[in-house]
């Protein structure tokens, strides 16, 4: 099927991601919610994503970053999924990644701001990055 190999992205591919999601937060004792692609998911900033994706920056530049779940779109990040982790407690602290293609390569950018603008910036954590570009390539998670 050539369409499958013309984006990024596909359902399938969003499945493995879930099921790495599903495997890998539990060592991190964490509770991620998944963005079901309708309305806005809320960070515990509250900020409301994608909706509010345009009044953020990535790397504290104004790359434009938005929803677009086939991976090919017209921002410089393309986000497919979105994943949240509120942490407990009263602060507005918070993980939220926004998993990504840029210039075609997938990212796994990750904000945890509590106020001013929210920042963008590549995840440290290289369980979540290279298994999201595994996915991407069509590969499995092995995690």
């Amino acid at each position: 099927n050539n369409n499958q190999s013309s984006t990024p992205w596909n359902s399938s591919k969003d499945q493995k991601l879930a099921q790495f999601m599903d495997d890998w937060v539990p060592t991190m004792n964490r509770q991620y919610e998944k963005y079901s692609g309708h309305g806005n998911i809320r960070t515990k900033s509250g900020m409301e994503y994608p909706s509010e994706f345009g009044q953020t920056t990535v790397n504290g530049t104004n790359d434009s970053i938005g929803w677009a779940p086939s991976g090919k779109g017209p921002y410089a990040y393309n986000v497919v999924a979105i994943y949240n982790y509120d942490r407990p407690g009263n602060a507005a602290t918070h993980i939220t990644y926004a998993f990504a293609f840029h210039d075609g390569e997938p990212v796994a950018p990750v904000d945890q701001s509590t106020n001013g603008t929210p920042d963008w910036t590549p995840t440290k954590n290289t369980d979540v990055s290279g298994n999201f570009a595994k996915i991407a390539a069509g590969g499995s998670s092995s995690f």
